[in-house]
């Protein structure tokens, strides 16, 4: 067994040591400053982007499914289903009139909504449309569009019933390439219409009904609309247009929700 031991220089002998047994543990020492931090870590993924803000007029122009944005005009957010725009409502929300979009104009010949806004989620629209300045003399039609371009031909068919501040009546009819409005002139009352249409997402006839009055220089004149195409486009937008000069007003669209 190994003994330990100790020189002593005064007999020049080594010295045995007795080793006596361990004693306790002595109490636990203060812990130390904390270290250095370690290397950042590498950054996780991306999360989901989150709403895009824009106006009912600035939607993104190629979009992808799922894309969420948030339209400051309408104070309405959408998403889009990968062919539309889609407005996002409460599940809860009671049957009624939905407020779609709209815009003013200023000094155009023509005004188009933006593609999609006659969405297929809604059977029927309301759109309210209203002349505040025209330029001179001039005539104002409405039209159909279908992924981005007007819906042309000799597909409209109209009749209208009017009267006017003389009393007489007026009625207007035929096929035509566009549905017709009415008048304005710069020096009177400006043109207003009010109407509902219905079937835009249907490859059949699609029809409108409502009410127009403006002033064509020489009478007040109020017609009621009665309108059908006979086209088999479905349409998801449409077109004011004038047959000359430039107006300024404002259009809102309106679905109608049924569940």
């Amino acid at each position: 067994m190994p003994v330990l031991k100790s020189y002593n220089s005064q007999t020049a002998q080594w010295d045995s040591i007795v080793v006596g047994s361990s004693g306790p543990q002595g109490a636990q020492g203060a812990q130390g400053a904390q270290g250095a931090n370690g290397a950042q870590g590498a950054q996780g993924p991306q999360g989901a982007s989150g709403a895009t803000v824009v106006t009912s007029s600035t939607r993104p122009g190629s979009p992808f499914t799922g894309q969420i944005i948030y339209e400051t005009d309408t104070r309405r957010i959408a998403a889009w289903t990968g062919s539309a725009w889609v407005y996002e409502t409460a599940i809860d929300a009671p049957p009624g009139m939905v407020f779609l979009g709209g815009s003013s104009f200023s000094n155009v010949s023509s005004v188009s909504a933006p593609n999609g806004i006659l969405s297929t989620n809604y059977r029927s629209f309301k759109i309210v449309f209203e002349t505040t300045v025209v330029s001179t003399g001039l005539e104002v039609y409405f039209r159909y569009r279908a992924s981005g371009s007007d819906v042309t031909g000799n597909i409209y068919r109209q009749i209208g019933i009017g009267l006017t501040s003389g009393g007489s009546v007026g009625n207007t009819s035929g096929d035509r390439t566009n549905f017709y409005l009415g008048s304005a002139e710069a020096s009177a009352d400006l043109l207003y219409a009010s109407f509902d249409i219905h079937g835009t997402q249907y490859t059949q006839h699609k029809s409108v009904q409502g009410f127009v009055s403006y002033n064509d220089g020489s009478a007040h004149r109020g017609q009621a609309l009665i309108c059908q195409t006979n086209g088999t486009t479905a349409c998801d937008s449409f077109t004011f247009y004038t047959n000359t000069g430039t107006i300024s007003g404002y259009y809102y669209v309106y679905g109608y929700t049924v569940s």
